[in-house]
């Protein structure tokens, strides 16, 4: 009936009805989806093990302006956050049951930290890895850590400082590029090693440093060693450093060592720090031995005495940071080896690229193997600028 009539430049109702219907359509949004203000979206995921009734509880760190529906204002004063909570018999049932308690509809795309209670982590977590992978919500650069502290007291706390970031316990990665003492670690990273035959798991730990007015500051010290996916024990700040300087360290981060052991107060502090590893390892008559070098460059960013510097002391200079590394590396060595049996640096990785045969008749003994590996730890160090060998104050004024 309409196809006879016409609009002005000759287009049909039809058609006009047709884009019309169109239009209206794609214009007048979707309505099987929520409005953002019934959504939270919870920036850090906390989760504990309750032994008492063998259930999973989680915590979701949500920033109270993700939920607010009032943008009069553009700028906030202080970043406040609330928490969910939830439990199950598994970490979905959990879930399910915070978006219950929360009531709006939780997204977890925005999750950028994943913190588990030490006891969870000797608990095992490869459930919970299981399903962070399978969320599509949840991206597996998502960071891990463990704690000894309260959860909901770590994820509700204001922080001291406020930054930019979501969540201040996202700050890890800057943290570590500013000190020796941790190691940023993905759920990628994690899973990846816990799948390898020839690599154990690690974590960093975080701990609350409470001030005044509730205000918090966030450390993070030391490093969770797992065995499968369950946590056996830690490595101290020291142990730690030994870690990072084999894992390869790059940061902007400072040490200071005794310069002599006649006097305390005779002190260097280095910094920048850079080591580039390389393992080695070597089979004679089916006997396996592994040698770590380290190449180490650093720069210094006190000296603290009133001897005379001069190009003449580099060299000791260098035997004293070489020493200090060494040390701090052989240690960690020693625990991760011969307490721990825990493969952390991916020695067996490295025996499969270089002997693969040797390592696939092996690699179903490797835990047993690896305790009694003879490991060598080799560490050459150069001073980037000899420049900064300047006198001290101190000197100056003698």
């Amino acid at each position: 009936m309409f196809t006879n009539v016409s609009l002005r430049g000759g287009t049909s109702i039809a058609s006009f009805l047709a884009l019309t219907i169109i239009l209206v359509i794609t214009l007048s949004g979707c309505s099987n989806e929520m409005e953002i203000d019934r959504i939270n979206f919870p920036v850090a995921l906390g989760i504990d093990f309750d032994e008492t009734n063998n259930k999973i509880k989680i915590y979701a760190q949500v920033s109270v302006a993700s939920s607010n529906t009032s943008f009069q204002t553009t700028q906030s004063t202080e970043k406040k956050f609330k928490v969910l909570e939830g439990q199950g018999d598994t970490l979905l049932d959990a879930m399910e049951n915070a978006v219950d308690k929360g009531l709006q509809h939780i997204s977890w795309k925005h999750v950028m930290v994943v913190v588990f209670t030490t006891k969870m982590a000797k608990h095992g977590i490869k459930n919970e890895l299981d399903l962070l992978w399978r969320i599509s919500q949840v991206h597996v650069n998502g960071k891990l850590m463990i704690t000894d502290d309260n959860l909901k007291e770590l994820l509700e706390s204001k922080p001291k400082i406020e930054s930019s970031m979501p969540t201040a316990l996202a700050g890890i990665d800057l943290i570590s590029r500013q000190s020796t003492d941790t190691k940023p670690i993905t759920i990628k990273d994690f899973t990846m090693a816990y799948l390898s035959d020839g690599m154990a798991p690690i974590l960093p730990r975080v701990f609350m440093i409470k001030g005044e007015n509730k205000e918090i500051d966030i450390d993070y010290v030391g490093l969770g060693v797992f065995k499968n996916d369950k946590l056996i024990g830690n490595l101290s700040a020291d142990e730690t450093r030994g870690a990072i300087s084999i894992f390869g360290m790059k940061t902007n981060g400072s040490f200071t060592i005794p310069y002599s052991r006649n006097s305390k107060d005779n002190k260097i502090t280095i910094r920048s720090v850079t080591t580039r590893p390389e393992i080695i390892p070597m089979l004679q008559k089916n006997n396996l031995s592994i040698t770590i070098k380290l190449d180490t460059e650093y720069k210094i960013r006190q000296i603290s005495m009133s001897k005379k510097m001069d190009t003449a002391e580099e060299e000791k200079i260098n035997k004293l940071v070489e020493s200090y590394i060494k040390k701090n590396a052989e240690a960690t060595v020693y625990k991760v080896q011969k307490k721990f049996h825990s493969d952390i640096f991916g020695f067996g990785e490295k025996v499969y690229r270089k002997y693969p045969e040797y390592w696939n008749k092996n690699k179903r003994n490797w835990n047993n193997i690896f305790p009694n590996v003879a490991i060598n730890v080799e560490v050459k160090a150069d001073l980037k600028n000899t420049g900064e060998l300047l006198n001290s104050i101190e000197y100056s004024k003698d």
